[in-house]
Order: C-alpha cells, then structure tokens, then sequence
C-alpha cells in the first residue's frame, strides 16, 4: 500500500470518527457530512471543488429528494 492510499484511508476514518462525534455532540447532520466530507476530500488529493459541487452536492440533493416527505414538518400551525 502506498503513501497516498494510506493518508486517503486515515482521511476516510478520520472522517468517520469527525461525523460521529458531531452527531454525538448534538451539531447538525448537514453541517456534520458537510465537514466529514471536507476532512476525507482534503486527504484523497481529489480535486476539492470539484468534488463538493459534483460528489458530495449531488449525492446530498439525491438523499433529500429521495426523503423529502420524511422531513417534511407534518405539524400545523
């Protein structure tokens, strides 16, 4: 295993270890991905715009379309 694998495999568990920790700590999840994802893209060495607007962008509007009626608030005012 090379260098570089091993920093991009330390940065994805760093990332894991970030995003429980601020779910832990009661942030929320939006903010939390958002950070995780920051921590594992600076250690791949990818492109770092390029993977917040097409990766991590589109895999999160993805998610949000796909549950939108779960968050939906349901209460009424």
């Amino acid at each position: 295993m090379s260098t570089i694998e091993m920093i991009s495999l330390l940065g994805i568990i760093a990332g894991l270890a970030i995003f429980v920790i601020m779910s832990i700590k009661g942030f929320q999840l939006v903010i939390t991905a958002w950070v995780a994802a920051i921590a594992v893209i600076l250690t791949s060495g990818q492109p770092i715009m390029e993977m917040i607007t097409e990766t991590w962008a589109n895999g999160f509007v993805g998610f949000i379309r796909g549950y939108f009626l779960i968050m939906a608030p349901l209460s009424s005012t």
